[in-house]
């Protein structure tokens, strides 16, 4: 199952941005803070539309300290929590829609307080006190109401207030497997989803997807305290950091495609942390894993070299079928979002002309 259509709007730093015609590897570029990670978010939390607890995760995939439910406003267009956020999605022709809303509550009918250097506080014998007779509107959590391809609303919301706990809709359980990576992820330990890998019984064409970038490699093993053992042909295992960071990378690019067969993986910076020299390795290995495993890869990059990898790949393993696009973001003059697509043909032309296509 494929995303093919996104829509998006007041969600972060994106006012309104349309994308039509995904396709099954896509790779996008443009300026900083243009919107590419805003746009893997988007896609995350419309594929996730039921679990409200994304909307969490993206901010901790941020480094976003989130303290109280008025943080939750850094989701919004403008930091304004009077503009909802929307995300529609397309699968193949079938629609899902996403609103998300604050939730409110009231609060400060009579609210002592302790305050230190604000204008308009009172102080009397070295104590210092605040009240307010007031009543306002207070964010108390977020709501996320959707409309999944079977036409019936439903609706879900978290509030950190109540200790993280979303409140999910009763049976419904989501159609579409989707991960989203960034370099945090790519970097973090391996162990888990290695053993993910093992349960699954999906270890068998990652280690041969592997083998085309190191042909000794015969098996990985889960050791204890998480510790990965590889198999080189040597007389005893050896931990798999001997292999290098990259090789690292690559295998948990792979590991994710194994275990989300059938569905869409999301990756911020993909060559985040490679020499350019294992780029062509890192799309090869991707594309062929994706291909075997019909995973639809979209991915963000700010490298020239990636962008050269990913249409030269594209050219050596799809052999002629153009379902890999590359797509620039721009913003426009009237404060919106628009993007550039290039097939696989003009990629490859544009590139070898010397274009610049970020």
């Amino acid at each position: 199952m494929e995303i093919t259509a996104l829509t998006i709007r007041n969600f972060r730093a994106v006012k309104d941005l349309r994308i039509d015609g995904f396709g099954k590897f896509n790779l996008f570029v443009g300026r900083n803070n243009v919107g590419k990670t805003t746009l893997l978010e988007a896609l995350f939390l419309v594929s996730g539309m039921s679990n409200a607890q994304l909307s969490v995760a993206i901010h901790n995939s941020r480094d976003l300290l989130m303290t109280d439910d008025d943080d939750f406003r850094f989701m919004f267009h403008d930091l304004d929590f009077e503009t909802p956020i929307s995300i529609d999605a397309s699968l193949e022709g079938r629609l899902r829609k996403l609103v998300i809303t604050p939730q409110y509550g009231v609060s400060g009918s009579f609210q002592p307080a302790i305050r230190t250097g604000e204008p308009g506080e009172v102080i009397s014998g070295g104590s210092q006190l605040s009240v307010s007779t007031q009543s306002h509107k207070a964010v108390t959590g977020i709501q996320l109401d959707f409309i999944p391809p079977d036409g019936k609303s439903r609706n879900a919301n978290i509030s950190i207030l109540r200790g993280w706990q979303p409140v999910l809709p009763a049976v419904y359980s989501e159609e579409l497997q989707c991960a989203y990576l960034n370099p945090r992820i790519l970097s973090a330990p391996f162990d888990t989803i290695w053993e993910k890998a093992l349960r699954e019984k999906k270890t068998g064409l990652v280690i041969k997807t592997l083998q085309q970038i190191e042909p000794r490699v015969q098996r990985i093993e889960l050791g204890t305290r998480g510790m990965l053992w590889v198999d080189v042909g040597m007389d005893t295992l050896a931990p798999i950091q001997i292999l290098g960071d990259g090789f690292r990378h690559i295998l948990t690019l792979i590991a994710y495609i194994a275990i989300y067969e059938h569905g869409v993986l999301l990756v911020d910076e993909i060559e985040n942390g490679l020499h350019y020299s294992s780029l062509d390795i890192m799309w090869d290995a991707v594309l062929t894993a994706s291909q075997e495993y019909d995973v639809q890869i979209i991915a963000t990059t700010h490298s020239n070299e990636c962008v050269s990898a990913y249409s030269d790949s594209a050219d050596r393993i799809l052999k002629g079928l153009d379902v890999a696009k590359l797509y620039r973001l721009e913003r426009t003059l009237e404060g919106g979002h628009k993007s550039v697509e290039y097939d696989s043909a003009v990629m490859k032309t544009a590139l070898e002309q010397g274009y610049e296509v970020r």
